[in-house]
């Protein structure tokens, strides 16, 4: 009797997860935050997973950052070596958004994109307010170092700011 009980229970549940799904989908609008890593490639296919399996809008999204310090040295060298610099990192970002477009072309998805620059939380912050996001998704990495440990993460400082669910996907 308990067996058979237990038994109706996950099967009850099942259903209602199901319900769930059909019914008000979970996630309706998602954004996955992209760079150059390998985590966020995961994360993207993640991403498209579940941009198809709740039928949701989904939205890829990158953030170009101002130069690095180290860019001044260059820029006392020559001005046009700072902006051939920043041309070639917006184009790194355009063309990995193309790529996302391209992966989730393959799995009969469409995605919208914005390149954006600025601080990377601010601009997702912004984003996921403005597009009304339910989920975002972010590739994360292990920290590493004591310096690591002490600084905290693009991740953590988003999981803190949005008004939505956050999946770090390793």
């Amino acid at each position: 009797m308990i067996v058979r009980e237990t038994e109706q229970t996950r099967i009850a549940n099942v259903l209602q997860v199901r319900k769930l799904k059909v019914g008000s989908a979970l996630y309706r609008h998602i954004l996955i935050g992209l760079n150059q890593s390998d985590s966020a490639h995961r994360a993207l296919l993640r991403a498209i997973n579940l941009a198809a399996e709740f039928d949701a809008t989904l939205t890829a999204m990158t953030v170009v950052q101002a130069l690095p310090p180290h860019a001044a040295y260059v820029a006392v060298l020559s001005s046009e070596a700072v902006q051939i610099m920043k041309d070639d990192e917006q184009n790194s970002f355009v063309e990995l958004l193309e790529r996302a477009r391209r992966e989730a072309a393959q799995h009969a998805l469409k995605i919208e994109t914005i390149l954006s620059d600025g601080p990377v939380v601010v601009s997702l912050v912004e984003a996921v307010r403005k597009n009304h996001i339910d989920l975002l998704v972010l590739g994360i990495h292990p920290k590493q170092g004591l310096l690591g440990w002490l600084t905290p993460s693009t991740a953590h400082e988003l999981a803190q700011e949005v008004a939505c669910d956050v999946l770090g996907v390793r």
